[in-house]
């Protein structure tokens, strides 16, 4: 007895079954990035990893339908790499016991609105108001976002550990902007 088989549709919806488009595997549209992009401490970074942070910043572009396969050939490596060094920052800082958090994010965005020039706050609020969002409604979205935590545990590091240690001298100044003016 022979199998039925279910008719292939190029549309990916086949009018005698009306079911949902199949999506393209990951794996096919990054076909050209390798199974293994990187390797942290032993980690392997997939193509799936990478293609995941790729596709979430293009859908975040107003330019995404423009980017051909030639321009994400291009920009893969430097996503590979802005990847790799964000999580060693990650792993550096943990050691040094800072971790992402929601709190962390709230405390460094509201020590950011502390700097902010009354009249920027406004626009920023007034820009929040045409989204139907309040002030309090960004932060806690925010402070619940991994990407928001990831950065502020790698500015927390920075200014902990990182600038503490930066002196630049009055006549260091001078001669730079001297030589770059």
């Amino acid at each position: 007895m022979a199998q039925a088989t279910k008719p292939a549709c190029a549309s990916g919806v086949c009018p005698t079954t009306a079911k949902k488009a199949v999506k393209t595997p990951v794996a096919d549209k990054w076909a050209f990035l390798p199974a293994v992009v990187a390797e942290i401490d032993g980690k392997k970074i997939s193509r799936e990893v990478v293609a995941k942070i790729i596709d979430k910043q293009l859908s975040q572009s107003p330019y995404a339908a423009m980017f051909t396969p030639e321009m994400l050939k291009r920009i893969a490596p430097n996503i590979v790499k802005s990847y790799v060094e964000k999580e060693v920052l990650l792993k550096i800082a943990a050691e040094k016991g800072i971790t992402p958090s929601a709190k962390l994010v709230l405390n460094s965005f509201n020590e950011m609105l502390k700097t902010m020039p009354p009249a920027q706050l406004e626009a920023f609020k007034k820009q929040l108001a045409a989204k139907n969002k309040t002030l309090e409604a960004y932060k806690a979205e925010m402070s619940n976002d991994k990407s928001a935590q990831d950065q502020a545990v790698i500015r927390e590091w920075v200014m902990k550990y990182l600038e503490p240690q930066i002196k630049v001298t009055e006549a260091e100044e001078k001669a730079f902007f001297a030589k770059n003016a």
